[in-house]
């Protein structure tokens, strides 16, 4: 049985340059205490004037009492690719876990956008909201797959994906947080704000 795809998309009130801004920023923060070690593994601008970062993420892991049972886990190492392109400002991210991809694979997928129409409407979370210039629009995708077998398949990506929507969750507080602090003191002095950040 393949698991329900969640997918959505949300409309943050904030300019595009800010949010691109704040998704290298975003850790640490009060809702990422999971979140071990954050690491640059490489950045470089391809030939098309892109800016392309790797990242190697390494998160603690809570199971619920049945699966604790069943697999030792309790760190993941996560692997976050993402582009950034100046010309459409866009930002494309993509996110995977590199160990226990046997028992579960989830790969997540976000594209950061800006709105360009005064009058558009986007479906968020079955309510239509209006857009403008100032706001960016992101839509967010997620595959989350079990190869674990042993009648346990389809109760593993069950969890998943109820999982990664409270994981949504406190991304989104993670990422308003950080914009508040980058609005409230300044985005200009960001290369400072790692410690206001955290609190």
């Amino acid at each position: 049985m393949s698991p329900d795809t969640p997918s959505g998309t949300d409309l943050s009130s904030y300019s595009w340059p800010i949010v691109t801004l704040a998704w290298f920023l975003r850790y640490p923060n009060p809702y990422s205490k999971h979140v071990v070690s954050v690491d640059v593994v490489e950045r470089y601008v391809d030939g098309a004037g892109c800016l392309r970062t790797t990242r190697l993420i390494l998160k603690n892991g809570k199971l619920p009492k049945w699966g604790a049972k069943l697999f030792k886990i309790s760190q993941s190492y996560i692997l976050e690719d993402s582009i950034v392109d100046l010309k459409s400002n866009q930002m494309h991210t993509f996110i995977r876990n590199l160990d226990h991809t046997k028992v579960m694979k989830v790969i997540e997928s976000q594209t950061y956008s800006v709105s360009h129409s005064n009058s558009c409407q986007y479906l968020v979370s079955a309510l239509w909201i209006s857009a403008d210039a100032n706001r960016t629009f992101v839509n967010v995708t997620a595959q989350i797959k079990s190869s674990f077998g042993w009648g346990f398949t389809n109760k593993i990506e069950r969890f998943g994906v109820v999982k990664f929507s409270k994981n949504l969750i406190n991304s989104r507080a993670g990422m308003t947080h950080v914009l508040k602090v980058l609005r409230d003191n300044g985005w200009a002095k960001h290369t400072n704000m790692f410690d206001v950040i955290a609190t």
